[in-house]
């Protein structure tokens, strides 16, 4: 795997440097490459003391590896609110800009699976080194690692020292005393941390994405365990699926293809009018009841009028088969209805498929959960409890009805 280091660097631009001296004298894997994140300020002392001064071909060379790549387009100026490079970020806004610069540096390294990232909070304020250590408990993987330099005290902040060279003069403190640096301790303490990438919303951990809303994705992962503030939202006009939090400002939008969409709109519409005959087809039984209902509510979306038999709305998608349909409408999974007499088991269980797939790509698992289509009421079509899971019954979304709304375009 090709090995980054990425670090976090505040006024201190040795922080680099004895990370790198760290990682060889306990013989983790060598970086190949070097990014860093830090401010205005930090920049200039990284491009004085560590770029132009060579000081990283130097330490390779004593410690026998290869010099890694590390160049201008690698020093990572956080943004303030306003997209602007910053000095320090003072405002709450700065820090909101600071936390989604860090979040989106972080997804993107690790999106490519041939790479292992070496994240280090030895520099930097305390805002910047808790981001990063948060961005690697959300996206890390497991080749990647999170470390602290410590440097014995005598050495720590002082201008000159940047790792325990043998090749160098003493160094002058501040206090006009002498240090000789082949006498500094210098230890990468590994810090262990959750890995939460499994948790998250593929969206969210693909490069070249939208930058990252740190707030939102932080919302979007606790309104999955707050059930009670999920708002759900069938758009017909839009044919979307949105799912909102009013406390939290947050707002998903999934575009199920046209048939899971109906299929979705039903359920919607069985759970606000207590319908307990959305069940799956047993056996190899079909249900041209539950076809029929179905068909409607795509002979709705395509603004025709019902019709009284499966066989007829049948006909009659077929026969809506404009340019909206064919870019949106799988007409041969319609025909499969016709050639069933109905929807069978497998039919129903690969639109509930579909719909999970679409979800849970956008949101996380437990928030999926909590407004994917599952069974709700019991066989006697009792409204099921909080645990219960009966093998069989009738299906909707297990959420109160007034979380739930159908946007017919009205104001």
């Amino acid at each position: 795997m090709r090995q980054i280091l990425l670090s976090i660097v505040g006024n201190t631009p040795q922080v680099i440097t004895e990370t790198l001296w760290a990682i060889a004298q306990k013989g983790d894997p060598w970086p190949e490459q070097i990014h860093v994140i830090t401010t205005t300020v930090g920049a200039k002392n990284v491009r004085k003391h560590v770029l132009e001064a060579g000081v990283i071909a130097r330490l390779s060379e004593e410690v026998c590896r290869h010099c890694p790549a590390f160049s201008e387009a690698d020093i990572w100026i956080v943004p303030d609110a306003q997209g602007k490079e910053v000095a320090d970020a003072r405002t709450v806004d700065d820090h909101e800009a600071l936390a989604n610069f860090i979040m989106t540096r972080v997804r993107d390294l690790t999106a490519d699976i041939d790479t292992a990232v070496h994240a280090s909070l030895a520099g930097g304020r305390k805002t910047m080194t808790f981001y990063l250590g948060y961005a690697m408990s959300l996206f890390g993987r497991r080749q990647d690692s999170l470390s602290h330099v410590l440097v014995s005290s005598e050495f720590e902040n002082q201008p000159g020292f940047f790792y325990p060279t043998h090749q160098g003069r003493l160094l002058e403190t501040r206090d006009n005393q002498q240090l000789d640096p082949t006498e500094a301790i210098v230890e990468l303490a590994d810090i262990p941390f959750i890995r939460h990438r499994h948790n998250l919303p593929p969206v969210f951990a693909k490069h070249g994405g939208e930058p990252l809303n740190f707030r939102e994705l932080v919302n979007l992962i606790n309104l999955g365990n707050a059930p009670e503030r999920i708002r759900l939202e069938i758009d017909v006009p839009r044919r979307v699926v949105r799912v909102r939090d009013p406390e939290g400002g947050l707002k998903v939008e999934i575009q199920p293809g046209l048939l899971e969409f109906a299929f979705y709109l039903k359920l919607a519409r069985a759970t606000l009018e207590n319908d307990i005959s959305f069940t799956r087809p047993t056996g190899k039984k079909a249900n041209s009841a539950l076809a029929l209902k179905l068909c409607n509510e795509l002979l709705a979306l395509f603004g025709k009028p019902e019709s009284d038999s499966p066989e007829t709305a049948l006909t009659e998608l077929e026969s809506a088969n404009d340019e909206q349909s064919q870019t949106q409408l799988r007409l041969t999974t319609i025909e499969s209805l016709k050639d069933n007499n109905g929807i069978v088991r497998a039919w129903f269980d690969q639109r509930r498929n579909t719909l999970k797939e679409k979800f849970t790509r956008q949101l996380p698992d437990v928030l999926a959960q909590a407004v994917l289509p599952k069974i709700i009421w019991d066989a006697s079509g009792q409204r099921l409890s909080a645990g219960q899971k009966p093998p069989e019954g009738a299906y909707g979304i297990d959420l109160p009805i007034e979380q739930i709304r159908i946007l017919n375009g009205e104001k």
